[in-house]
């Protein structure tokens, strides 16, 4: 079986970088309509970044790919955590979009994306309260800002340019 095509798919950053962009919106509208977040985009995203980092490094593939899987699983796993120390102020979606991010981009670039989603949260949150006049405990679905940073990272990173 011939695996040069999809060995190309995979180091095609730009298209991966595009796909991983579509799978955070769809996300992302989820979260907006329904205040939930379907697991299998966010599987699919650290599966894509898995595989991407086994296919994209000529030596030693598997730990390449092992230490996507970790930095999938960290990320994920610490957001999930604090999502139960906050009793839910943090919801499992957001630990699985996370997670994903974490597998496709690194853990690095996962937590600059993460602090800067963080930030536009927290200022679109305190112009809705002053504008709105409602209480600063107004929930907020946060995807929308993890899709906005990650696409922000990806331009600035020339990730996506022609």
């Amino acid at each position: 079986m011939d695996v040069r095509p999809v060995k190309n798919v995979m180091e095609d950053r730009k298209m991966l970088n595009v796909l991983a962009g579509a799978l955070m919106g769809w996300m992302s509208i989820e979260d907006i309509c329904e205040k939930k977040v379907s697991v299998w985009p966010s599987v699919c995203l650290a599966v894509l970044g898995i595989l991407a980092a086994a296919v994209g490094n000529k030596e030693e593939p598997w730990i390449h790919g092992l230490g996507a899987f970790l930095s999938a699983a960290g990320l994920g796993t610490v957001l999930w955590l604090a999502g139960r120390i906050s009793r839910g102020s943090i919801g499992t979606g957001d630990a699985w979009a996370l997670g994903g991010l974490g597998g496709y981009l690194g853990w690095q670039s996962a937590l600059t994306v993460f602090f800067f989603g963080l930030l536009l949260c927290a200022a679109a949150g305190g112009l809705y309260v002053r504008i709105s006049g409602k209480s600063i405990k107004t929930e907020m679905p946060f995807l929308p800002f993890l899709t906005a940073a990650y696409i922000v990272n990806m331009i600035v990173s020339g990730a996506v340019e022609g």
